[in-house]
């Protein structure tokens, strides 16, 4: 896949992020909604038991979405099942 520019350059700022993270869920949070906000999304997160799940609620681009569940993010500490849904 040909990214544009500004798609790319997102991708790199994001990837910046990601390496900038300190583990918690509100900064996880806003790596998320930075990666969506610009498509107009939402992005909300559930606690469970050793998980989490964010739910990314608008019209996400399906590049951005192809970067969210290929793991390009890696927002995950260890020992923690995450999951991304997608509700249309």
């Amino acid at each position: 896949t040909t990214l544009s520019d500004d798609a790319y350059r997102t991708l790199l700022r994001l990837k910046i992020m990601c390496n900038m993270w300190d583990g918690t869920l509100p900064s996880a949070i806003a790596v998320m909604t930075a990666a969506v906000s610009m498509d107009g999304c939402t992005v909300s997160a559930a606690e469970g038991s050793m998980s989490v799940a964010f739910t990314v609620t608008g019209p996400i681009s399906s590049v951005m979405r192809a970067v969210v569940e290929g793991g390009y993010l890696p927002l995950k500490p260890a020992g923690i099942a995450v999951t991304y849904t997608f509700p249309e």
